[in-house]
């Protein structure tokens, strides 16, 4: 009676023990060592009593601790959505799924329009240019003598246009040559403009007929005007090399940037040689004394000094520089 009185009250301390180990915060060393002690002496029944005990109530402790946690969170966000409420705003979610971010700034004015650039004068029409009746007959004639498809070149002359044909005796036999530049055919419209071919014609049979007797390509498309014994004329007929004998003098290019070439061709029957070929953007030629040859400058828009040529033997070459 006594031994069964004493080993009940073994158990029952036995289990106030492992209980008291497990609510208590005790070490992880001294809760293991109670719990082996506890194990050793107690049956088996016993200790799976205990431990049935134990386990409901880690499940109790660990529902409470998070059922406290989740009353606390609750109360958190009553207490912002009350604030948020008093402020009169609607409360954002803050959870750490959903960020927070500054409301962007602002976007910057826009530039002020841009000003523009200034109206330009107004350029003055070029004014109308024709040509006679009786001139346009004398051209279709000439053309008739031309390769088929050529046209005489027409230049402008202040008001008028005037057409690229001079009469002259170039070979000192007594009779005149037709000069005349032209060309071969119409250009299209990709093309703009033409090479200019420069063509010699002689008389057959009683002057009722011409022949074209030789012709050269020219350097350019357009003609300039240079200054030629002060008088501007893009296309001329002069002695210029001292011979007696005139020469023509033509000057094309393809537009005023660009600049053009002075050429000077000599004739006689075996057809046309060139004397004399100037590139630059201003020229002048300046007649000497009678039976000496004229002198030729020409200058660059990009040079400082005009190059000065003489003719020498059978044709004219740079002899100096001098200030324009």
């Amino acid at each position: 009676m006594n031994c069964s009185l004493a080993s009940k009250r073994h158990n029952e301390y036995t289990s106030a023990v492992l209980l008291r180990c497990l609510h208590l915060r005790f070490s992880l060393r001294h809760r293991v060592g109670l719990a082996i002690w506890t194990i050793r002496s107690i049956t088996r029944k016993e200790f799976i009593t205990v431990a049935l005990i134990g386990f409901c109530w880690i499940g109790v402790v660990i529902y409470g601790s998070r059922d406290q946690s989740g009353k606390r969170r609750d109360g958190i966000a009553e207490n912002s959505a009350q604030a948020s409420s008093d402020s009169g705003t609607i409360a954002q979610d803050r959870s750490p799924r959903q960020p927070v971010y500054p409301p962007a700034p602002p976007r910057p004015a826009p530039p002020p329009p841009f000003p523009g650039t200034p109206n330009a004068a107004p350029v003055a029409p070029e004014p109308e240019r024709s040509v006679s009746d009786a001139a346009k007959e004398y051209v279709t004639w000439v053309e008739r003598y031309l390769p088929s498809g050529s046209k005489v070149y027409m230049y402008p002359v202040n008001t008028r246009l005037e057409a690229a044909i001079i009469n002259a005796d170039l070979d000192d036999d007594g009779v005149a040559e037709t000069v005349v530049v032209y060309t071969t055919r119409k250009p299209t419209a990709e093309e703009g403009t033409l090479t200019l071919m420069l063509g010699v014609l002689t008389s057959e049979g009683d002057k009722k007929a011409l022949r074209l007797q030789a012709s050269t390509p020219l350097a350019g498309e357009i003609f300039f005007n240079p200054q030629i014994e002060g008088i501007g004329a893009p296309f001329a007929v002069r002695s210029v090399t001292g011979r007696n004998r005139p020469e023509i003098i033509v000057l094309s290019g393809a537009g005023a940037s660009v600049g053009g070439a002075l050429q000077v061709f000599s004739y006689d029957r075996s057809g046309l040689t060139e004397v004399a070929r100037i590139g630059g953007h201003f020229f002048r030629v300046r007649s000497s004394s009678r039976g000496k040859p004229s002198v030729i400058t020409a200058q660059s828009r990009y040079d400082e000094e005009a190059r000065v040529y003489e003719f020498k033997g059978d044709k004219f070459q740079e002899t100096g520089r001098t200030k324009r």
